[in-house]
């Protein structure tokens, strides 16, 4: 499923919160945009190539992703390593894109785990995602991982906005060549706060 969430009313961000059926990723939105609990509804088109071809949109046009497995499903883990292969493709080396893994239903008994903290927190840790395990049921670190993700996604895009703007003043500053070197810098220097101040 893709939700569109926002922590500035005047930006949006492409959030997609996705996994395997039964691993309850709608369920985590609805905690925390809710807070309350409630059963994911049946993906009836998984496994076709009418939802590969969904995901596949979706994670290329998504800002932020937050994947999901269930704790006591070790191949809803393994099953991301299809949505993985996806992100690169689309959010390779040049255009990363922040994620977050979330092991879902950590509320449960040891005796039903099937994916160790360690494993699913190596899972992340190899692909550069940050991890938490958490329960859409009792809402255990729902808010915190939600935080996390908006907060990358955020400081990416404040990031991009200054290396845009940073170019954009270079390329001004060339074209001045008639100005004094200190008359440039001066310029430059207050054309740089500006795009700062834009962006807070």
């Amino acid at each position: 499923m893709s939700q569109t969430l926002t922590e500035d009313p005047l930006r949006r961000y492409r959030i997609l919160i996705t996994g395997t059926g039964g691993v309850e990723s709608h369920s985590l939105f609805v905690q925390y945009s809710k807070h309350t609990f409630s059963r994911d509804y049946d993906v009836s088109i998984e496994g076709t190539e009418e939802y590969r071809a969904l995901l596949e949109h979706n994670i290329r046009n998504a800002e932020g992703i937050i994947l999901t497995y269930s704790i006591i499903s070790l191949n809803s883990l393994h099953a991301l390593d299809t949505f993985d292969r996806i992100i690169k493709k689309h959010h390779g080396r040049d255009n990363p894109i922040p994620v977050v893994l979330l092991g879902n239903k950590c509320d449960l008994s040891d005796s039903e785990r099937q994916v160790s903290f360690s494993d699913g927190a190596h899972f992340a840790k190899t692909r550069g995602w940050h991890f938490f395990e958490v329960s859409a049921k009792k809402n255990i670190n729902v808010d915190e991982a939600f935080m996390k993700l908006f907060t990358q996604v955020r400081n990416k895009d404040i990031l991009t906005h200054r290396s845009t703007a940073a170019a954009d003043i270079l390329n001004s500053s060339s074209t001045s060549s008639s100005n004094s070197s200190s008359q440039r810098h001066s310029r430059i220097k207050a054309l740089w706060h500006k795009a700062i101040k834009l962006r807070h």
